[in-house]
């Protein structure tokens, strides 16, 4: 009896660690979540500020091929000037097109590899979940060998008083 008694709190003891575990797992996947989601919403932004950029850029674009087309031509100082200056513009834009580019590939990578994580941590937690089942089928069963072992004590001891 003594050593069915080690093994149930052995197994209670672990039953509890398990659990504790499970539940921080549990806090850690919502916090996962909660990032994953905030970097596709960062994405999504990037996204919406890049199809802006593009619209400027095709902007300027016509901006530019209309001053080349100006009655005065391209060589004259004031055209060129504004050719000049545009064309500063376009660069500039294409540099930010390549900057949220760039930002929107590291927070696709930040998801992929925080989606990885989540994903094991799901099997992890369902893993510890399968644990402490089996640990509590354990002390059922353990109980239940108890009490029957109890029961059987029983009957001897009131099959010898009665004889």
């Amino acid at each position: 009896m003594a050593g069915a008694q080690a093994s149930i709190n052995k197994i209670k003891a672990e039953t509890l660690t398990l659990e504790s575990q499970k539940q921080e797992a549990m806090k850690g996947r919502g916090k996962l979540k909660e990032a994953v989601s905030a970097m596709k919403n960062q994405r999504n932004e990037i996204q919406s500020n890049l199809k802006r950029m593009y619209g400027g850029l095709d902007q300027i674009n016509g901006a530019i091929n209309s001053v080349k087309n100006h009655p005065l031509g391209p060589d004259h100082p004031q055209v060129a000037e504004q050719l000049s200056k545009l064309r500063a513009q376009k660069e500039q834009i294409i540099g930010q097109i390549s900057y949220l580019k760039k930002g929107m590939k590291d927070i696709g990578n930040r998801i992929n590899e925080y989606s990885g994580k989540l994903e094991s941590l799901n099997q992890n937690i369902e893993m510890m979940g399968s644990a402490v089942s089996a640990r509590k089928a354990a002390l059922q069963k353990i109980a239940g060998q108890m009490a029957a072992q109890i029961g059987l004590n029983s009957n001897r001891e009131l099959g010898r008083k009665k004889g």
